[in-house]
């Protein structure tokens, strides 16, 4: 029997996902019907702030999935690579603070999830209307949606 109190915050389809380890302060993730706690991981906060980003970006009426190309790929950090290309249109979300995640958006309402690990680069990316994103793909010049 597993004696740890959690404090469970998120569930998909009455399924526990995620929860706070308080012994520890960990993020706890419910896995094979089984809680896994590892002190390396994602604190609570930035499970919480990326799971909204991702819950945000899905619920956009255009979502597009696609694969980076050339210096998106080769970076070893995509938050810094990506820094350039903002301007008044386009932010980056600093308080994420993933390793290998960077958040872009503008004020028209697109969200970008870019991820690179040195191998492979991929975006996936929620706007109002679909221009919003071929303008993004245009700004960053090598993406490919699929």
């Amino acid at each position: 029997m597993w004696n740890r109190v959690l404090l469970f915050f998120f569930k998909k389809k009455r399924t526990p996902i995620a929860g706070y380890d308080v012994e520890t302060g960990c993020l706890a993730r419910y896995y094979k019907k089984e809680w896994d706690i590892e002190r390396g991981d994602l604190c609570s906060y930035q499970f919480c702030l990326g799971r909204m980003i991702t819950i945000a970006l899905e619920n956009k009426p255009v979502v597009k999935k696609g694969r980076c190309k050339g210096e998106f790929v080769t970076t070893l950090n995509i938050v810094r690579t990506l820094e350039k290309y903002c301007n008044e249109k386009y932010h980056l979300l600093s308080e994420l603070n993933v390793y290998g995640i960077a958040v872009m958006y503008s004020e028209d309402g697109m969200i970008a999830w870019i991820r690179s690990n040195g191998f492979y680069a991929d975006i996936h990316a929620g706007a109002l209307e679909e221009g919003h994103l071929d303008m993004l793909g245009k700004h960053l010049g090598e993406i490919t949606w699929k």
